[in-house]
């Protein structure tokens, strides 16, 4: 059926179908049927399939009119038509045109075929229709080539022998003088034939157009036989062999960047290709990643659903709602709003519209005669007739003392009966109360209720500090000198290994856009230097001291000490700190010296006391008001200490007080993501390195397959190569400090940078070793 036609079904009478539903299915795919629904608003809201809630109809707007038919016409044959149709010479179907005359358009064979079929007709008749025979053509095509035919299937195209004549004429003459060749051009194109694979386009124009000028150049060359002009004629020889020459090269500089090109774009390609896989597997997976997380979104909110009804159902019964009084059906029928009147329709009741043949008469029967009055008493039951009156009793309401009242008169009567049972027992007794005493096998053990422990607060026991030792200043001091000790023995230890780094050292300062200069270190101050330089001496001198046994000597020690570095000190601020220092050292000494000599002697327990005492109040001190100072500084000091403590939680407090939990959570998102976010830094930095590292290997062996190609090309220039290698090889062992120029210098350069970045890291790690051991040995 065709689209211009959509009524085919209706009017054609060779159109066919085969049967009714095919009619009206092709009506229906033309547009001629249109089918609307009509909403049943007495049966708005059923889901009953005897009460549909709607129905359908033809839609008004029709385009064929009312007085055609559409319904199905279906074509009656007689028996005469199916005798005709059956006949022999009736042919039709597939094979319909081997039955089919085929037009003859030579003269000869139709007078062959009328030959044959009228045999009766004579010869002479017959030779007067015939029509003369058409003339020779004066040229006829041997063959043909087609030019829509593919290449791979193309033949050989036909190329004739020729034959020069003797003489030729003047216009080749003239042609031949023109192109300076002998003969015709066209013989020294022999070899650009379809067989050899030669195609002709605009490079074998320029390579015709090249021999040309060769041929004219050859041709103004001055002759063999002149002796005076053969340096002339060398010179121009010579010339004309530099231009074939750079020509070449200019071809081969040209084919190799056509190459390239060439490599670009498939390069290109490929990665657009690798692009576009890994966009199309990043969309798979994302829109599978979608599906799954809508799955479960769904599952989860079908989870909920089900636990809320659960939870919904369970609340009716722990809420224990009030007795749920049925309506009655007085009730019922008083409340215009129940379902007596206004009934639900999924139930299938439909108040205002009934069923034909089931309407319902709601007059109320009323008996109009005293036997229908009697019909009417006879057919209620009997206890319709007879009411019965129940009084209600009154609630029983007690106050709050009857009801404990009635507890304890429930509890004594329990106790009663229980003696009533065991006295009412033949044999059996308890005790001294009972004249029959029970056997001790016989006797059931007690049950007694396991009274619950009362949970009783204790009081913790009030925290005490231990009391201070009397070596404790002493213990003191010497922790501050091993503290001292190792912090100077790691200082020397670092400064060594620096000293072994420090070419690794520098190649880490090293730039990564640089050209290899090493950034200088910071200098460092000398007034630290020389602050170190004198913490180190005034150290190493309290050691030697301090590391001598007798303790006379050492006061001695201490007094040159003392005297020495007043002699030093050029200011009266650095004279009052020296001496104040000393004093307290010497002190210290004394201090010592004196506990150590009361110790050794035994002269008496009094002088022992004493010596114990104030090694006890303070070795390190000499008199009682300096050892008051040094009391009151350690006590400010500590104060500020506390103090500072003391703000720094209370700061932390306020600040933790601040976070909700919510915030905090937040906060451990936020440092997430920091974290997240510097390490997908370092992988975009080692990326991007491994990149650079890539792009330079390719580089180079995309240039030593140039060099190999330019080399099969043209083997002249692999010598010219080869000694260009050994020169700058020689130059480079004469002369180690030499930086070498173009591509391979800068090849040489990033390499460089990129092996200083790599020993950096590892240094980088071993330090952060070595610092994770001195810290655990600090430590310990």
């Amino acid at each position: 059926m065709q689209g211009s036609r959509p009524y085919d079904a209706l009017f054609d009478t060779t159109y066919t179908v085969s049967g009714v539903r095919d009619h009206y299915r092709s009506q229906t795919q033309a547009g001629g049927i249109k089918l609307e629904r009509v909403p049943q608003f007495d049966n708005f809201f059923s889901e009953l399939a005897h009460h549909p809630a709607q129905s359908f109809r033809f839609k008004a707007a029709d385009k064929l009119p009312q007085h055609v038919p559409r319904d199905f016409q279906p074509q009656y044959v007689t028996k005469e038509d199916l005798l005709q149709r059956s006949l022999p010479q009736a042919v039709s179907g597939p094979h319909r045109y081997r039955y089919t005359k085929r037009p003859l358009y030579n003269p000869a064979a139709r007078k062959a075929l009328a030959e044959n079929s009228h045999g009766a007709l004579s010869h002479a008749s017959q030779a007067s229709f015939a029509a003369p025979a058409p003339p020779k053509p004066a040229s006829r095509t041997v063959g043909t080539q087609s030019d829509y035919r593919e290449n791979e299937t193309q033949t050989t195209p036909f190329a004739p022998d020729y034959a020069l004549p003797d003489q030729p004429s003047a216009k080749q003459q003239h042609l031949s003088q023109r192109y300076n060749c002998a003969g015709p051009e066209l013989l020294t194109l022999q070899e650009m034939s379809f067989a050899s694979g030669t195609h002709v386009g605009l490079a074998q124009v320029e390579a015709v157009d090249k021999r040309r000028l060769k041929r004219a150049f050859e041709a103004s060359l001055p002759p063999l036989n002149d002796l005076e002009m053969l340096p002339v004629r060398k010179r121009m020889l010579d010339e004309w062999e530099a231009g074939e020459w750079e020509e070449r090269e200019q071809e081969i500089v040209q084919e190799q960047d056509e190459r390239l090109v060439r490599l670009k774009a498939k390069l290109s390609d490929r990665e657009q290709q690798i692009e576009r896989s890994n966009a199309e597997r990043i969309a798979a997976l994302r829109e599978r990643r979608s599906s799954e997380k809508a799955r479960k979104l769904a599952y989860l909110h079908k989870q909920r659903v089900s636990a809320i009804r659960h939870i919904s159902e369970a609340r009716k019964y722990l809420e224990k709602p009030a007795k749920v009084t049925k309506t009655t059906a007085v009730e019922r029928y008083g409340d215009y709003a129940s379902s007596v009147y206004a009934p639900f329709q999924r139930e299938g009741r439909f108040p205002d519209s009934h069923p034909k043949g089931q309407n319902i008469n709601t007059d109320p029967f009323q008996p109009a005669t005293l036997h229908a009055v009697l019909d009417l008493e006879a057919s209620l039951p009997r206890r319709a007739l007879q009411p019965r009156i129940r009084t209600a009793k009154p609630a029983a309401s007690l106050t709050y003392e009857q009801r404990k009242e009635l507890q304890v008169t429930r509890d004594l009567q329990h106790i009663s009966d229980l003696l009533a049972s065991a006295k009412g027992a033949t044999g059996r007794g308890s005790g001294d109360c009972w004249p029959c005493q029970v056997e001790e096998g016989q006797a059931a053990p007690a049950k007694l209720k396991a009274k619950r422990a009362a949970l009783v607060t204790e009081r913790p026991d009030t925290p005490s500090a231990p009391m201070p030792s009397s070596s404790a200043a002493r213990d003191a001091a010497a922790v501050l000198l091993q503290r001292l000790l190792r912090g100077r023995a790691m200082q020397n230890q670092m400064f060594e290994g620096k000293e072994a780094r420090l070419a690794l050292i520098r190649e880490l300062q090293l730039e990564e856009d640089g050209v290899g200069q090493c950034a200088r270190p910071e200098a460092v101050a000398e007034e630290l230097r020389a602050a170190d330089a004198l913490v180190g001496s005034a150290v190493m001198e309290m050691v030697r001291v301090l590391a001598e046994q007798d303790p006379g000597v050492q006061a001695d020690m201490m007094r040159a000490l003392q005297q020495r570095r007043r002699q030093e000190c050029g200011t009266p601020e650095e004279a009052t700190t020296s001496t104040s220092t000393s004093n307290i050292t010497t002190s210290a000494c004394e201090a010592a010296a004196i506990a150590s000599s009361a110790a050794r002697s035994s002269q008496s327990a009094q002088a022992a006391d004493e010596g114990a005492a104030m090694a006890a109040s303070g070795p390190l001190f000499g008199s009682p008001e300096q050892h008051r100072a040094a009391v009151r500084i350690q006590a400010v000091q500590r104060g500020r200490l506390a103090r500072q403590q003391v703000e720094d939680l209370r700061g932390l407090q306020k600040a933790l007080e601040r976070f909700s939990p919510d915030d905090v959570e937040r906060l451990v998102k936020l440092q997430s993501l920091q974290r997240g976010r510097t390490a997908r830094r370092q992988a975009a930095s080692e990326k991007e390195k491994v990149v650079r590292i890539q792009a330079l290997h390719r580089g180079r062996m995309a240039r030593k397959q140039v060099g190999e190609m330019r080399d099969e090309i043209n083997p002249s220039r692999t010598g010219l190569d080869q000694g260009r290698k050994d020169a700058e090889a020689a130059l480079v062992q004469l002369d180690p400090g030499v930086v070498r120029s173009g591509s391979r210098a800068a090849e040489d350069d990033q390499i460089v940078l990129i092996q200083a970045a790599i020993r950096g890291h590892l240094a980088r790690k071993e330090v952060a070793a070595m610092r994770n051991n001195t810290t655990a040995g600090s430590n310990a």
